[in-house]
């Protein structure tokens, strides 16, 4: 991992307050991070720390129209294989909406792809294939 310390400002929770990110770590292509999470209490007009945020989002993306994050890494195989997480933010914490993974079955010897959704309250399998 290289150190970076930059620190930017973008509304992680949707609720119109920019929220604060400092970036500790990035893998040497970009594929991998750690964050620190600040999100913003209108309130008290304070940054309050987030463990939710910073352990849950590594490399991610804001989609503004649906009002998630998508957060994702690569997990080996050579940079191949990978798992991506959708988020919706609540209240104090961040729901695990959606998951996707690209792994390697040693039992199978083949690479599979695999997509879970959240539907009433579980997390089901939706797709499941050798890829």
């Amino acid at each position: 991992f290289l150190r970076d310390k930059s620190i930017s400002l973008v509304d992680l929770n949707f609720d119109s307050y920019p929220d604060l990110d400092k970036l500790l770590a990035r893998s040497w292509d970009g594929r991998s991070e750690a964050h620190d999470i600040w999100l913003f209490e209108p309130d008290s007009s304070r940054f309050v720390y987030s463990e939710a945020y910073s352990d849950r989002l590594g490399h991610y993306a804001v989609q503004t129209d649906e009002r998630t994050l998508r957060s994702g890494s690569v997990t080996g195989c050579g940079g191949y294989c990978y798992t991506s997480h959708v988020y919706r933010p609540t209240a104090d914490s961040l729901l695990l909406i959606e998951r996707t993974r690209l792994y390697h079955d040693l039992e199978k010897d083949t690479m599979m792809f695999k997509r879970e959704k959240l539907i009433d309250g579980r997390m089901v399998v939706v797709e499941h294939s050798p890829h």
